[in-house]
């Protein structure tokens, strides 16, 4: 081998070298980036079924209000007011309906705590 073509040879890998250990670099921060966007997946999950658990409570809460007026109370303190609607089968069905004079300007997630 010649001295240039040893040169060449050499200088080609220390570039590959050095390439290998920025790709294992990059291949860590990913592993790293993802982990973090899993653990945030995780948290929105969660907070997606507390929204759904907690409708499905305030839409029996609802129900329930019909026939006790203390959870009717409780309801109407926090901004929910069920009134009684006639459907199309001739049954009553509660609806739930915001006040525009309660929740104008009303942040209702920082209601949901008190």
């Amino acid at each position: 081998m010649k001295d240039w073509e040893y040169n060449v040879t050499l200088i080609l890998s220390i570039i590959c070298l050095i390439l290998a250990v920025w790709i294992i670099g990059v291949g860590r921060t990913n592993e790293k980036l993802q982990a973090k966007i899993q653990a945030q997946q995780v948290d929105i999950d969660r907070g997606n079924m507390s929204r759904q658990v907690g409708s499905r409570i305030i839409q029996d809460m609802i129900a329930v209000s019909a026939s006790n007026h203390e959870i009717r109370a409780i309801l109407e303190t926090y901004g929910f007011v069920p009134s009684t609607v006639q459907s199309f089968s001739g049954s009553k069905q509660e609806k739930l309906f915001f006040p525009k004079s309660q929740t104008k300007g009303k942040d209702l997630k920082s209601t949901a705590g008190k």
